[in-house]
């Protein structure tokens, strides 16, 4: 029972003011009083759950918690008050990307191979549009999709066998690229455009996959290092696999393929900035500098040379960090973002100029460790960030820095994908098997929402109560018989 109490407790504690002054809630909400109901609770869980602990530990033994308590539970929250979320189609099984065609998503499931279309409501269409047999062990699969007109292109892992396979293996397959066409019913026609290595010496992991769109007709896609090292990682003179590279697909040019970066160990982002026509990345670490490029032709990022900006030690570089040595006419330049701590950055993505006019100017990343969406200001060039915070001048979310002026959203688990469409984001948490959506509410909506959290707060309060009242007899209780 007093766990059951417990749990319930710290979700409404933001809610009973100063008939819980001794858990120290007045001064948590009188310092955010312009946060929401839910922002406050999500704000007071950490030190409620402190004080709790405390408290405990003067009857249990060694003061623990269970597991699940010491997570919070929240739905996803957006820290914009002009922003609701919702989840919007549930059932899916891994999704990884998705591809609007008109109101219609299609979206990728990393283990079974289906391209699964979800209706402008969330509703699931009866079939698949289609289904291709992957190699999914760790990091391959069905990783990326993006399309223009009536052709959508995939990336993905093929099977060998013809069928799924997820168990690990030391077979040879490959991570290919196809053009399909879309009648409106299925992806028919499959055109192979690009054939990369899948797995190296048994190494299943850093196949990137990630795909996207200019405003030129051109397809990027992007490979990890597949743990090699060799010339695409900055280590010259050995073998030349095509991996740590993002190619341009020039569909105007009978899908010729170009080189266009090398250097990355590994993204799951790509995105085209709709005004400048610039390509942006997001790549991961080992463990310490996640981070965020404006990729132009050329663009060399530096593994296995420098993660990170090169003025900075990085601990998973062997020796101090060092410019790459030239390779061709691909030039290192230092990250415009990075966090020291990995997060598992993966997706990034401008508003369209139909979408979320309010931050037309930004650029929102998200992340897989955290479940978290991060939003950046871009300069009048849209080539840096700016920030107000002097914290991240330098460009690093170290440590101790604050990270509020970033953080857009956060609670969807993991996040793999995210797009704009028709005034609204979209959300792919892979864990949760979902797609959000964030978006501007209706009035009634808004007033909807007001109605039920006040509801919550209502019930939770009375529960409250008996918490408290229930904790505190348990402490004297046991207090007495130890006496």
């Amino acid at each position: 029972m007093g766990v059951m109490y417990i749990i319930v407790f710290v979700f409404i504690a933001c809610a009973l003011g100063s008939i819980v002054t001794v858990w120290g809630a007045d001064s948590a909400l009188s310092a955010n009083s312009s946060a929401s109901p839910l922002e406050q609770i999500e704000q007071l869980y950490n030190q409620v759950k402190k004080e709790i602990k405390d408290l405990l530990k003067a009857g249990e033994p060694d003061g623990t918690l269970p597991a699940s308590f010491l997570t919070s539970p929240l739905e996803p929250v957006v820290f914009d008050s002009d922003f609701i979320v919702q989840k919007f189609s549930t059932g899916l099984e891994f999704p990884t990307t998705m591809y609007f065609v008109g109101d219609d998503i299609l979206v990728l499931e990393k283990f079974t191979g289906k391209v699964i279309r979800i209706k402008d409501n969330g509703a699931h269409y009866n079939e698949s549009v289609l289904d291709v047999p992957v190699d999914a062990c760790w990091e391959s699969g069905f990783l990326g999709i993006s399309g223009i007109s009536n052709h959508v292109f995939l990336y993905f892992t093929e099977s060998e066998s013809g069928f799924d396979k997820i168990e690990c293996h030391d077979q040879p397959v490959k991570n290919k690229v196809y053009r399909y066409d879309w009648n409106g019913e299925k992806l028919i026609n499959p055109i192979l455009i690009k054939e990369l290595p899948g797995n190296l010496e048994g190494h299943h992991r850093h196949n990137g996959g990630a795909m996207t769109k200019s405003q030129n007709n051109e397809i990027y896609f992007v490979i990890g290092d597949l743990s090699q090292s060799g010339t695409f990682q900055n280590i010259p003179n050995k073998i030349i696999y095509e991996t740590s590279s993002i190619f341009k697909v020039v569909t105007e040019s009978n899908n010729s393929v170009e080189l266009y970066a090398m250097g990355i160990r590994n993204s799951f982002g790509l995105a085209v900035d709709p005004i400048t026509g610039y390509l942006w990345d997001t790549e991961n670490s080992t463990n310490n500098y996640d981070e965020i490029n404006l990729v132009k032709p050329g663009f060399n990022s530096g593994w296995k040379r420098v993660m990170g900006p090169v003025d900075r030690d990085n601990p998973d570089i062997d020796g101090p960090q060092t410019i790459p040595p030239p390779f061709e006419n691909f030039v290192y330049s230092d990250p415009e973002f990075s966090f020291y701590h990995a997060v598992g950055l993966t997706a990034i993505e401008f508003p369209d100029r139909d979408s979320f006019e309010k931050y037309s100017d930004w650029l929102f990343v998200g992340d897989y460790n955290n479940g978290r969406i991060y939003k950046f200001q871009l300069n009048s060039d849209r080539t840096e960030f700016v920030f107000s915070n002097p914290e991240l001048s330098d460009l690093v979310l170290d440590d101790n820095d604050e990270i509020d002026e970033i953080l857009f959203a956060k609670g969807f688990q993991t996040v793999t994908d995210i797009e704009f469409h028709d005034d609204a984001m979209y959300v792919v948490s892979i864990s949760d098997g979902s797609i959000y959506k964030i978006y501007e509410p209706t009035q009634s909506e808004l007033a909807n929402k007001i109605v039920q959290d006040t509801i919550l707060t209502l019930i939770l309060v009375g529960t409250a109560i008996a918490v408290t009242l229930g904790i505190t007899i348990g402490v004297i209780r046991r207090k007495r018989i130890s006496s």
